[in-house]
């Protein structure tokens, strides 16, 4: 009894070396950086990660699965049939075929090891991860805060907001259909007439009738509108103080310059910057970023926002606000346009949000002229 006993062990130790063989070795083969980092990073000790593996295996490796369960079919019908010649086998070779299979086993184990762990973590992943984030993070910073509805406007140019916003929406919507029955037949009837037209159709036996008219929201809807597809589409810049966008900019650049070896270490430690080259490398970037703001507002043009404290010049003029944006190097305002009577509402120094068209871009007086649209 005690012999049939160690019989049996010996042959199922063998078959069951046999197929933990054929499946690490095959498993390492195909989907390596998975086993390297089930064996060597810990991820054996949660079963749910093994679980996972099982669910993406047949969700994503499906044939893999289904040429499994044949070769397993196929060996259980082979050893069925073959019985006694495959008993005498394993009795016969059975430590050996078992010492092979723990051979096998272990140099897929070394192999993974030695081609995953001096390969490191995934750098072109990390790369892109890191461009996407960087982008999405100038994008955020760049971006004109969303208008918070509703709004209460202190002052609105009808004339340009309808010019802006009839390039945005049809001219004409369908209002009203009306679909019935009647007599078999194709026609069509039209009438126009002012801002409205009604069309008349039959077809199939059905006659449907549709009326057309023009959209007719107020100047503030419009404006509304106007402002979120131009923000949405970023077609305009904007302002606040220097400070705001020398920061901005500042951070833009840290962003930009960003390589993917900052964030993985690199394999010789580099040399820390002293003090006087950390102070070198500020100067230069603040240079470099004055003249891209100086660049930028000799160059504007198109539609911008101004968020700033605006207050009558000192000349007196009740035409126009005026923001400073900026004292040093350069004293630069923002100068704008509004009518007389709006000023007149507003009290002396205020708060505004300003949505308009540049007029004049910056020049040696230090002034960038616009022209408001709106102001809120």
């Amino acid at each position: 009894m005690r012999t049939k006993f160690f019989l049996f062990a010996k042959r199922a130790l063998a078959m069951a070396s046999v197929a933990v063989a054929l499946y690490v070795v095959i498993g390492c083969w195909m989907f390596g950086p998975w086993w390297y980092s089930w064996l060597f990073e810990g991820e054996f000790r949660d079963p749910q990660n093994t679980i996972d593996a099982l669910k993406d295996l047949v969700d994503y490796s499906f044939p893999v699965v289904v040429v499994t369960f044949i070769v397993v079919f196929l060996a259980v019908v082979l050893g069925i049939t073959w019985k006694a010649h495959l008993f005498r086998v394993l009795d016969r070779f059975g430590r050996l075929i078992t010492f092979i299979s723990a051979w096998m086993v272990a140099f897929a184990v070394v192999v993974v090891f030695h081609a995953y762990h001096l390969k490191g973590p995934d750098i072109e992943g990390l790369k892109e991860q890191l461009i996407d984030h960087i982008s999405n993070q100038i994008q955020d910073l760049t971006s004109v805060p969303a208008a918070q509805t509703p709004i209460d406007f202190h002052y609105l140019d009808n004339k340009r907001i309808d010019a802006l916003y009839s390039q945005l929406e049809p001219e004409l919507v369908e209002k009203q259909r009306t679909v019935a029955d009647t007599a078999s037949g194709r026609a069509k009837v039209g009438v126009e007439a002012g801002p409205a037209n009604a069309e008349a159709g039959f077809e199939n036996g059905k006659a449907s009738t549709s009326s057309y008219s023009r959209t007719d929201f107020s100047s503030e809807r419009k404006c509304i509108v106007v402002m979120q597809y131009i923000v949405e589409n970023n077609r305009a810049k904007y302002y606040t103080t220097r400070d705001r966008w020398m920061g901005i900019n500042h951070t833009i650049q840290v962003l930009a310059n960003m390589r993917y070896d900052q964030i993985i270490p690199p394999a010789k430690e580099q040399k820390s910057p002293t003090e006087e080259e950390k102070k070198k490398a500020e100067d230069r970037d603040r240079k470099q970023s004055e003249d891209a703001l100086q660049s930028e507002l000799g160059n504007l043009q198109g539609l911008v926002f101004l968020d700033s404290v605006f207050d009558t010049p000192a000349d007196g003029n009740d035409d126009v606000l005026v923001a400073e944006f900026s004292r040093e190097p350069q004293r630069v305002f923002f100068r704008v346009s509004v009518p007389r009577s709006v000023r007149s509402e507003i009290p002396g120094k205020a708060r505004l949000r300003v949505f308009g068209d540049v007029t004049r871009r910056l020049t040696s007086d230090g002034y960038v002229d616009v022209r408001a649209i709106a102001l809120y």
